[in-house]
């Protein structure tokens, strides 16, 4: 029986090519999971009206509107309005001082779905306090009375398509936020993607 030869070859550029590939993309991984202090923040969160349930029905569902069909899927997840229909309205009071409301409409044409909805809030926020205060979980609370009138807003427009299965869309939003004489507003742009799995799928 002849010994087997045993091939010592130095690894080629292409061999090299993929360890260092391999050993990038994993040094890329360990760091996408370290955790990073972003000190650039600004103090504060908001658009606050964002952060709120846009209906009655979703805020005791524990505002998990992601998977919902109704058209204030809008609001939540522009990828459901492939299967979202009609008109969808709600008003919640936070006391005598806080109200809170969205709207939002899903219509089809053709394969595509177009969405369009507004919520809204007014709330009296307390004097001497600034926005960014105001604002921050726990410091406030809507039913609050207070001197200084104000209000959030968002505007929604959103399109959606369902390809091989899946349901893609998007939307962008017109966010405002109003304290006393103070006004500043943001867009902010939504994707969603989801897929149905099942039996009725």
């Amino acid at each position: 029986i002849w010994p087997m030869p045993t091939l010592n070859r130095k690894p080629g550029r292409a061999t090299g090519r993929v360890r260092s590939a391999a050993g990038r993309g994993l040094l890329v991984a360990c760091l996408a999971v370290l955790p990073v202090a972003l000190h650039a923040q600004p103090r504060g969160e908001g658009p606050l009206v964002l952060r709120l349930p846009a209906s009655a029905r979703l805020a005791a569902m524990a505002n998990a509107g992601v998977a919902g069909n109704d058209a204030d899927a809008l609001l939540y997840n522009p990828g459901m309005l492939s299967v979202a229909r009609g008109l969808a309205a709600s008003v919640q009071r936070y006391g005598r001082f806080g109200t809170a409301g969205a709207i939002a409409t899903v219509a089809q044409s053709g394969p595509w779905s177009f969405g369009v909805g507004a919520q809204f809030l007014d709330w009296m926020a307390p004097a001497g306090v600034a926005w960014p205060d105001a604002i921050r979980p726990g410091a406030t609370r809507l039913s609050d009375s207070g001197a200084v009138a104000a209000s959030s807003s968002a505007f929604t427009v959103g399109i959606a398509r369902t390809i091989k299965g899946l349901r893609l869309g998007a939307s962008v939003k017109y966010a405002e936020e109003r304290f006393g004489a103070d006004a500043d507003g943001t867009a902010v742009v939504d994707i969603g993607l989801t897929r149905p799995l099942g039996p009725a799928a």
